[in-house]
């Protein structure tokens, strides 16, 4: 019987890890933003439907679409479910329904909210419990291999999280846009 071992500076442990932390923080996140309506179950892609809404406005469903990177009649069908839960208004164009105006009821919004406070208090204690030194260190340490591994436009525009917010200067995928196409990204 062969034992594997690798080296704690090894690319493959480094590898390891990087999946053991997405995989933590993307089930603490899909976690915080399951919830229980009395319509029912609002699964992690209506949720992020509801928060693309949430940090973008009132939009159009091509526009949701593009924000989550799925097909219109997707994005179609998940406003319809959010519709139906009444956590989502959609006023319909007359020329084009994929123009409908989409927005959060009040309901949805404290939905989305409610999560977001949660998710971020998960992620407030966990780096609470890191000395300032070593949260520093992993920040620095998260833009860098970022930066290096988005190498142009495309890369930056497949991860980017469409916040809502103005790229800031220390945003580090407006840095690689910047690095890779000469321009800052645009807001989303």
């Amino acid at each position: 019987m062969t034992t594997n071992t690798l080296e704690r500076n090894s690319t493959e442990y480094l590898e390891l890890l990087a999946e053991v932390f997405a995989g933590i923080v993307t089930k603490e996140a899909e976690a915080k933003s399951v919830n229980k309506t009395s319509d029912g179950e609002v699964t992690h892609a209506l949720m992020q439907c509801l928060q693309y809404i949430y940090l973008h406005g009132p939009c159009s469903i091509r526009r949701i679409a593009e924000g989550l990177s799925v097909s219109v009649p997707a994005s179609s069908q998940l406003v319809e479910r959010l519709v139906h839960r009444n956590l989502v208004s959609r006023q319909d164009s007359i020329e084009d329904r994929r123009l409908s105006r989409v927005e959060l009821t009040e309901t949805g919004h404290e939905l989305v909210q409610r999560a977001r406070e949660e998710r971020g208090e998960w992620f407030q204690a966990v780096c609470d419990k890191l000395p300032e030194d070593r949260r520093a260190a992993l920040v620095d340490g998260l833009e860098q291999f970022i930066y290096l591994a988005l190498t142009s436009e495309q890369d930056v525009e497949k991860v980017c999280a469409k916040c809502g917010i103005d790229h800031l200067a220390f945003c580090v995928l407006n840095r690689a846009h910047e690095a890779a196409t000469g321009t800052p990204l645009d807001n989303y």
